[in-house]
Protein backbone atom coordinates (compact mmCIF):
# COMPACT_ATOMS: atom_id res chain seq x y z
CA UNK A 1 0.00 0.00 0.00
CA UNK A 2 1.52 3.30 -0.92
CA UNK A 3 2.37 5.79 1.78
CA UNK A 4 0.18 8.52 2.91
CA UNK A 5 1.51 12.17 2.21
CA UNK A 6 0.38 15.93 3.79
CA UNK A 7 0.81 18.67 1.11
CA UNK A 8 2.20 21.66 3.01
CA UNK A 9 1.19 23.91 -0.09
CA UNK A 10 2.28 27.93 1.18
CA UNK A 11 4.85 30.55 1.42
CA UNK A 12 7.59 29.17 2.97
CA UNK A 13 10.73 31.48 3.56
CA UNK A 14 12.15 33.67 1.85
CA UNK A 15 11.22 36.15 1.87
CA UNK A 16 10.54 36.24 6.08
CA UNK A 17 7.32 37.92 7.19
CA UNK A 18 4.30 36.67 9.55
CA UNK A 19 2.49 34.16 7.77
CA UNK A 20 5.90 32.29 5.87
CA UNK A 21 7.07 32.12 9.34
CA UNK A 22 4.50 30.26 11.24
CA UNK A 23 3.89 28.12 7.54
CA UNK A 24 7.84 27.28 7.77
CA UNK A 25 6.85 26.50 11.51
CA UNK A 26 4.19 24.17 10.42
CA UNK A 27 5.94 22.28 8.17
CA UNK A 28 9.32 21.77 9.39
CA UNK A 29 8.10 19.97 12.66
CA UNK A 30 5.36 17.59 11.11
CA UNK A 31 6.75 14.55 11.79
CA UNK A 32 5.29 12.09 9.14
CA UNK A 33 5.57 12.13 5.41
CA UNK A 34 5.09 15.40 3.66
CA UNK A 35 5.71 17.41 0.81
CA UNK A 36 6.77 20.61 0.43
CA UNK A 37 5.10 23.22 -2.30
CA UNK A 38 6.42 27.11 -1.66
CA UNK A 39 4.32 29.65 -2.83
CA UNK A 40 6.11 32.27 -1.21
CA UNK A 41 6.66 34.31 -5.27
CA UNK A 42 7.63 37.97 -4.91
CA UNK A 43 7.93 39.25 -8.48
CA UNK A 44 6.58 42.54 -9.76
CA UNK A 45 5.59 41.99 -13.34
CA UNK A 46 2.02 41.12 -14.07
CA UNK A 47 3.19 38.99 -16.98
CA UNK A 48 5.30 36.63 -14.57
CA UNK A 49 2.81 36.26 -11.71
CA UNK A 50 0.66 34.91 -14.33
CA UNK A 51 3.30 32.58 -15.49
CA UNK A 52 4.29 31.79 -12.11
CA UNK A 53 0.57 30.59 -11.14
CA UNK A 54 0.24 28.32 -14.37
CA UNK A 55 3.15 26.74 -13.26
CA UNK A 56 2.22 26.74 -10.04
CA UNK A 57 -0.73 25.06 -11.17
CA UNK A 58 1.02 22.22 -13.03
CA UNK A 59 2.60 21.43 -10.32
CA UNK A 60 -0.51 20.77 -7.95
CA UNK A 61 -1.42 17.86 -11.05
CA UNK A 62 2.36 16.44 -10.86
CA UNK A 63 2.40 16.22 -7.21
CA UNK A 64 -1.46 14.53 -6.98
CA UNK A 65 -0.36 12.07 -9.62
CA UNK A 66 3.06 11.16 -8.27
CA UNK A 67 1.89 10.83 -4.75
CA UNK A 68 -1.11 9.31 -2.56
CA UNK A 69 -2.09 12.68 -0.76
CA UNK A 70 -4.49 12.49 1.89
CA UNK A 71 -4.26 15.62 3.76
CA UNK A 72 -3.68 19.47 2.15
CA UNK A 73 -2.25 22.02 4.49
CA UNK A 74 -2.65 25.53 3.31
CA UNK A 75 -1.36 28.59 3.92
CA UNK A 76 -4.84 30.57 2.69
CA UNK A 77 -4.04 33.65 0.29
CA UNK A 78 -5.82 36.91 0.52
CA UNK A 79 -5.10 38.18 -2.74
CA UNK A 80 -7.27 37.34 -6.03
CA UNK A 81 -4.94 35.27 -8.12
CA UNK A 82 -3.12 34.07 -5.18
CA UNK A 83 -6.70 32.26 -3.66
CA UNK A 84 -7.43 31.14 -7.57
CA UNK A 85 -4.36 29.10 -6.80
CA UNK A 86 -6.17 28.01 -3.61
CA UNK A 87 -8.99 27.24 -5.18
CA UNK A 88 -7.86 24.85 -7.96
CA UNK A 89 -5.85 23.07 -5.42
CA UNK A 90 -9.08 22.22 -2.88
CA UNK A 91 -10.90 21.53 -5.79
CA UNK A 92 -8.30 19.11 -7.11
CA UNK A 93 -7.69 18.21 -3.83
CA UNK A 94 -11.39 16.73 -3.15
CA UNK A 95 -11.18 15.53 -6.32
CA UNK A 96 -8.36 13.01 -5.59
CA UNK A 97 -9.96 12.35 -2.30
CA UNK A 98 -7.60 14.43 -0.10
CA UNK A 99 -8.98 16.28 3.06
CA UNK A 100 -7.99 20.10 3.38
CA UNK A 101 -7.25 22.24 6.04
CA UNK A 102 -7.12 26.17 5.40
CA UNK A 103 -5.08 27.78 7.54
CA UNK A 104 -5.85 31.60 7.10
CA UNK A 105 -3.32 34.46 8.91
CA UNK A 106 -4.83 37.57 7.68
CA UNK A 107 -8.13 39.20 9.16
CA UNK A 108 -11.88 39.14 7.18
CA UNK A 109 -11.82 36.31 5.08
CA UNK A 110 -15.51 37.02 4.86
CA UNK A 111 -15.19 40.51 3.72
CA UNK A 112 -12.38 39.72 1.34
CA UNK A 113 -15.30 36.90 -0.10
CA UNK A 114 -18.30 39.55 -0.19
CA UNK A 115 -15.86 42.22 -2.74
CA UNK A 116 -14.80 39.58 -5.24
CA UNK A 117 -17.10 40.74 -8.27
CA UNK A 118 -20.72 38.42 -8.05
CA UNK A 119 -19.53 35.87 -10.59
CA UNK A 120 -16.08 35.46 -9.62
CA UNK A 121 -17.03 35.33 -5.95
CA UNK A 122 -19.69 32.44 -6.38
CA UNK A 123 -16.95 30.19 -7.80
CA UNK A 124 -15.33 30.75 -5.09
CA UNK A 125 -17.63 30.34 -2.03
CA UNK A 126 -18.64 26.92 -3.75
CA UNK A 127 -14.33 26.08 -3.71
CA UNK A 128 -14.24 26.67 0.03
CA UNK A 129 -17.45 25.04 0.98
CA UNK A 130 -15.22 22.06 0.12
CA UNK A 131 -13.07 22.94 2.56
CA UNK A 132 -12.59 20.36 5.75
CA UNK A 133 -11.16 22.34 8.33
CA UNK A 134 -10.60 26.10 8.49
CA UNK A 135 -8.08 27.72 11.03
CA UNK A 136 -7.95 30.82 12.46
CA UNK A 137 -5.71 33.03 15.00
CA UNK A 138 -8.33 34.30 17.58
CA UNK A 139 -11.77 32.84 19.16
CA UNK A 140 -13.05 35.94 17.78
CA UNK A 141 -12.50 35.51 14.20
CA UNK A 142 -14.41 32.75 14.33
CA UNK A 143 -17.71 34.56 13.15
CA UNK A 144 -15.44 35.40 9.97
CA UNK A 145 -16.49 32.00 8.47
CA UNK A 146 -20.50 31.78 9.34
CA UNK A 147 -21.17 31.13 5.84
CA UNK A 148 -18.99 27.73 6.31
CA UNK A 149 -19.41 26.64 9.87
CA UNK A 150 -21.54 23.82 8.40
CA UNK A 151 -19.17 22.43 6.06
CA UNK A 152 -15.93 22.74 7.94
CA UNK A 153 -14.75 22.64 11.52
CA UNK A 154 -13.48 25.78 12.46
CA UNK A 155 -10.54 26.06 14.91
CA UNK A 156 -8.36 28.36 16.76
CA UNK A 157 -4.87 28.08 16.43
CA UNK A 158 -2.84 30.97 18.09
CA UNK A 159 0.31 32.51 17.21
CA UNK A 160 4.02 32.03 19.28
CA UNK A 161 7.06 33.07 19.36
CA UNK A 162 10.48 32.03 18.10
CA UNK A 163 11.28 29.11 20.20
CA UNK A 164 14.84 30.15 20.39
CA UNK A 165 14.09 33.22 22.65
CA UNK A 166 13.50 30.04 25.52
CA UNK A 167 17.19 28.86 24.74
CA UNK A 168 18.72 32.24 25.81
CA UNK A 169 18.77 33.09 30.10
CA UNK A 170 16.01 35.97 30.42
CA UNK A 171 17.70 39.19 31.77
CA UNK A 172 16.62 41.06 34.73
CA UNK A 173 14.45 43.57 33.73
CA UNK A 174 15.12 47.09 35.19
CA UNK A 175 14.18 50.52 33.89
CA UNK A 176 16.91 52.06 31.12
CA UNK A 177 19.03 55.20 32.20
CA UNK A 178 17.77 56.23 28.75
CA UNK A 179 14.22 55.44 27.11
CA UNK A 180 14.28 53.21 24.23
CA UNK A 181 11.03 52.68 21.50
CA UNK A 182 10.78 50.15 19.08
CA UNK A 183 9.56 49.58 15.60
CA UNK A 184 9.67 46.00 14.53
CA UNK A 185 7.85 44.65 11.77
CA UNK A 186 7.97 45.21 7.45
CA UNK A 187 8.53 48.95 6.52
CA UNK A 188 4.87 49.50 5.58
CA UNK A 189 3.31 52.84 5.18
CA UNK A 190 0.02 51.54 6.76
CA UNK A 191 2.10 49.28 9.29
CA UNK A 192 2.01 52.82 11.03
CA UNK A 193 5.52 53.28 10.42
CA UNK A 194 5.33 57.09 9.80
CA UNK A 195 3.12 57.51 12.84
CA UNK A 196 5.84 56.26 14.79
CA UNK A 197 8.24 58.63 13.97
CA UNK A 198 5.81 61.32 14.21
CA UNK A 199 5.00 60.17 17.67
CA UNK A 200 8.71 59.90 18.21
CA UNK A 201 9.04 63.75 17.13
CA UNK A 202 6.63 64.83 19.55
CA UNK A 203 7.91 62.42 22.74
CA UNK A 204 11.10 64.09 21.83
CA UNK A 205 10.04 67.27 23.12
CA UNK A 206 9.61 66.12 26.97
CA UNK A 207 11.84 63.63 27.07
CA UNK A 208 15.14 64.13 24.87
CA UNK A 209 17.20 61.03 25.62
CA UNK A 210 14.38 59.32 23.74
CA UNK A 211 15.81 56.71 21.13
CA UNK A 212 13.43 55.06 18.28
CA UNK A 213 15.24 51.69 17.12
CA UNK A 214 13.41 50.56 13.90
CA UNK A 215 13.73 46.78 12.21
CA UNK A 216 12.04 45.07 9.04
CA UNK A 217 12.03 45.25 5.34
CA UNK A 218 10.88 47.33 3.08
CA UNK A 219 7.35 46.59 1.92
CA UNK A 220 4.15 48.12 -0.21
CA UNK A 221 0.47 48.78 0.46
CA UNK A 222 -2.38 50.74 -1.36
CA UNK A 223 -0.97 53.65 -0.09
CA UNK A 224 2.84 53.34 -1.14
CA UNK A 225 5.65 50.89 -2.39
CA UNK A 226 8.20 49.73 -1.32
CA UNK A 227 10.66 52.23 -3.11
CA UNK A 228 8.33 55.45 -1.84
CA UNK A 229 8.99 53.85 1.83
CA UNK A 230 12.32 53.89 1.57
CA UNK A 231 13.27 57.03 0.19
CA UNK A 232 10.68 58.50 2.68
CA UNK A 233 12.03 56.42 5.36
CA UNK A 234 15.94 57.27 4.57
CA UNK A 235 15.30 60.94 4.50
CA UNK A 236 14.29 60.71 7.86
CA UNK A 237 16.96 58.65 8.97
CA UNK A 238 19.29 61.58 7.43
CA UNK A 239 17.76 64.22 9.56
CA UNK A 240 17.26 62.46 12.89
CA UNK A 241 20.27 60.67 14.38
CA UNK A 242 18.31 59.35 17.42
CA UNK A 243 16.35 56.56 15.04
CA UNK A 244 18.61 53.72 14.15
CA UNK A 245 17.51 51.12 11.59
CA UNK A 246 19.03 47.96 12.13
CA UNK A 247 17.39 46.35 9.07
CA UNK A 248 15.91 42.80 8.73
CA UNK A 249 16.88 40.84 11.93
CA UNK A 250 16.83 37.57 12.65
CA UNK A 251 17.84 34.89 14.94
CA UNK A 252 20.21 36.56 18.48
CA UNK A 253 20.17 39.84 16.06
CA UNK A 254 16.23 39.91 16.80
CA UNK A 255 16.19 38.98 20.38
CA UNK A 256 19.23 41.77 20.78
CA UNK A 257 16.74 44.00 19.04
CA UNK A 258 14.10 43.65 21.22
CA UNK A 259 16.45 43.23 24.21
CA UNK A 260 17.55 46.94 23.51
CA UNK A 261 13.80 48.24 24.08
CA UNK A 262 11.65 49.04 26.64
CA UNK A 263 8.43 49.97 24.80
CA UNK A 264 7.46 48.28 20.88
CA UNK A 265 4.85 50.61 18.99
CA UNK A 266 2.56 48.88 16.04
CA UNK A 267 0.12 51.45 15.13
CA UNK A 268 -1.09 49.57 11.90
CA UNK A 269 -4.44 50.23 9.78
CA UNK A 270 -3.09 47.15 7.60
CA UNK A 271 -5.99 45.88 5.61
CA UNK A 272 -5.30 42.34 6.30
CA UNK A 273 -3.54 42.72 10.03
CA UNK A 274 -5.01 40.09 12.37
CA UNK A 275 -2.21 38.48 15.05
CA UNK A 276 1.28 39.49 14.35
CA UNK A 277 3.88 37.33 15.99
CA UNK A 278 6.24 40.44 16.19
CA UNK A 279 3.69 41.22 19.47
CA UNK A 280 4.06 38.22 20.56
CA UNK A 281 8.17 38.53 20.23
CA UNK A 282 8.46 41.80 21.83
CA UNK A 283 6.11 40.47 24.59
CA UNK A 284 8.83 37.62 25.55
CA UNK A 285 11.77 39.85 25.67
CA UNK A 286 9.68 42.26 28.17
CA UNK A 287 8.14 45.09 25.86
CA UNK A 288 5.39 46.86 26.50
CA UNK A 289 2.99 46.84 24.05
CA UNK A 290 1.68 49.79 22.30
CA UNK A 291 -1.18 49.02 18.97
CA UNK A 292 -3.89 50.87 17.57
CA UNK A 293 -7.42 50.00 17.95
CA UNK A 294 -7.44 48.50 13.91
CA UNK A 295 -9.00 45.13 13.50
CA UNK A 296 -8.27 42.20 16.46
CA UNK A 297 -4.99 43.77 17.65
CA UNK A 298 -7.12 45.47 20.63
CA UNK A 299 -7.67 41.48 21.74
CA UNK A 300 -4.52 40.54 21.29
CA UNK A 301 -3.10 43.34 24.64
CA UNK A 302 -5.15 44.17 27.69
CA UNK A 303 -4.53 46.70 30.23
CA UNK A 304 -1.79 44.78 31.99
CA UNK A 305 0.87 43.95 28.47
CA UNK A 306 0.09 47.20 27.12
CA UNK A 307 -2.20 49.92 25.22
CA UNK A 308 -4.48 50.75 22.92
CA UNK A 309 -4.47 54.14 20.84
CA UNK A 310 -6.45 55.08 17.39
CA UNK A 311 -4.84 54.00 14.53
CA UNK A 312 -3.34 56.85 12.39
CA UNK A 313 -3.06 59.16 15.04
CA UNK A 314 0.39 59.92 16.28
CA UNK A 315 -0.49 62.32 18.99
CA UNK A 316 -2.68 59.87 20.79
CA UNK A 317 0.30 57.75 20.44
CA UNK A 318 2.85 59.96 21.43
CA UNK A 319 1.05 60.71 24.39
CA UNK A 320 0.88 56.93 25.35
CA UNK A 321 4.36 56.78 25.58
CA UNK A 322 4.93 59.83 27.12
CA UNK A 323 2.66 58.24 30.03
CA UNK A 324 4.85 55.22 30.31
CA UNK A 325 7.73 57.37 30.19
CA UNK A 326 6.42 59.43 33.28
CA UNK A 327 5.74 55.87 35.26
CA UNK A 328 8.86 54.26 35.36
CA UNK A 329 8.00 51.83 37.62
CA UNK A 330 4.53 51.53 36.08
CA UNK A 331 6.73 50.86 33.22
CA UNK A 332 8.60 48.30 34.37
CA UNK A 333 5.98 46.37 35.79
CA UNK A 334 4.00 46.00 32.65
CA UNK A 335 7.12 45.18 31.09
CA UNK A 336 7.71 41.93 33.49
CA UNK A 337 3.93 41.38 33.35
CA UNK A 338 4.44 40.66 29.35
CA UNK A 339 7.26 38.52 29.67
CA UNK A 340 5.58 36.40 31.90
CA UNK A 341 1.97 36.23 29.78
CA UNK A 342 4.07 35.48 26.13
CA UNK A 343 6.05 32.31 28.21
CA UNK A 344 2.72 30.92 29.55
CA UNK A 345 0.26 31.25 26.54
CA UNK A 346 2.44 31.56 23.13
CA UNK A 347 5.32 28.94 23.19
CA UNK A 348 5.78 27.30 19.42
CA UNK A 349 5.33 23.72 21.45
CA UNK A 350 2.01 24.46 21.89
CA UNK A 351 1.10 25.50 18.40
CA UNK A 352 2.64 22.72 16.78
CA UNK A 353 1.68 20.67 19.47
CA UNK A 354 -2.40 21.87 18.37
CA UNK A 355 -1.92 21.78 14.90
CA UNK A 356 -0.39 18.25 14.46
CA UNK A 357 -3.65 17.44 16.30
CA UNK A 358 -5.82 19.14 13.87
CA UNK A 359 -3.97 17.69 10.55
CA UNK A 360 -3.76 13.49 12.23
CA UNK A 361 -7.39 13.44 12.74
CA UNK A 362 -7.92 14.25 9.40
CA UNK A 363 -5.60 11.87 8.58
CA UNK A 364 -6.88 9.42 10.19
CA UNK A 365 -10.68 10.15 8.97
Amino acid sequence: MPSEYVLFAGPYPPPVHGQSYAFKMAYDNFRKNKILLSQNLEVSSNTLRVLMTIKTLFRYIYLFSRYKISVVYLAGSRSMLGAFKDIVLINLSRWNGARVINHVHAAHFNLFLQRLPGFVRNIYQRAYKKVNVFICLLPQMKEEYTDFQHTASIKVVGNFYDPAMDLLEDQDLASFAEPVMCYFSNLIYSKGIFDVVEAFQICKKKFPALKLRVAGNYGSDAWMNASEVRSRFENILREQPDIQYHGPVYNQAKTNFLRSAEIFVLPSFYSSEAFPISILEAMRQGNAIIVSDHHYLAGVVNVETGKVVPPRNPEALAEAINKWLSQPEELLKIRKCCREFAKSRFESSRYNEHLEKIIHKELSR
